[in-house]
């Protein structure tokens, strides 16, 4: 049995460049997961995971390997999502500061809300729209120890929005019917936002 774990996986990421020899090895893994070739699919990722490639990193974890245990698998994703977000990739940045902000692995990750509003910071920095959206709201409401930023925070939340996930789309619409946060009343930009936030090509939470 195959495990998967998707936390993080939902946003393409198409300005994060390779070499075309990387590249090549990055979309014949996830050829093979397609296929449900696992086997073929790690062994394919090894070199760039000897390498520290934080994609290839990223991505090993999401699938258990033959014969690991879904605790194993659980134990390893953790351990990769650490060393490719210490290389600042965006869905590992994502993960780990899910990790620290909802406590579910004590001990190996603290629960520190603190800490995970400055990793969601960091990963909104580079474009990774759920967190800018994570952001965006701790900048406008004042939470997490961050300070009221509103001209910044509503900068994140259209930048998450034209990224289309879900959360800032449906909070735009509501601060555009509402007025709120200084943006104008727009039934019409209200209604659109909320329209774009019910297709099938958003980024969900």
């Amino acid at each position: 049995m195959t495990y998967l774990i998707g936390v993080g996986s939902e946003q393409n990421y198409q300005w994060i460049k390779h070499e075309h020899s990387v590249q090549k090895i990055l979309n014949s893994a996830r050829a093979c997961v397609k296929k449900n070739r696992f086997n073929q699919f790690h062994k394919i990722l090894k070199p760039l995971i000897k390498q520290g490639n934080p994609e290839a990193i990223f991505l090993a974890a999401t699938f258990s390997r033959p014969r690991e245990s879904f605790e194993k698998h659980e134990e390893r994703y953790i351990e990769y999502m650490q060393r490719a977000a210490a290389k600042e990739y965006p869905p590992a940045l994502y993960v780990l500061g899910f990790y620290y902000d909802m406590g579910h692995a004590v001990p190996v990750i603290p629960h520190d809300q603190l800490k995970a509003a400055q990793i969601f910071k960091r990963a909104a920095e580079l474009k990774h729209a759920h967190c800018q959206y994570l952001h965006a709201t701790a900048l406008l409401y004042v939470a997490h120890g961050m300070e009221i930023d509103v001209p910044a925070g509503l900068a994140y939340l259209h930048d998450s929005a034209e990224a289309k996930f879900e959360g800032s789309l449906k909070l735009l619409a509501e601060f555009y019917e509402k007025g709120e946060f200084g943006l104008p009343v727009d039934l019409k930009r209200a209604a659109s936002l909320q329209a774009a936030a019910e297709r099938d090509d958003v980024i969900g939470y």
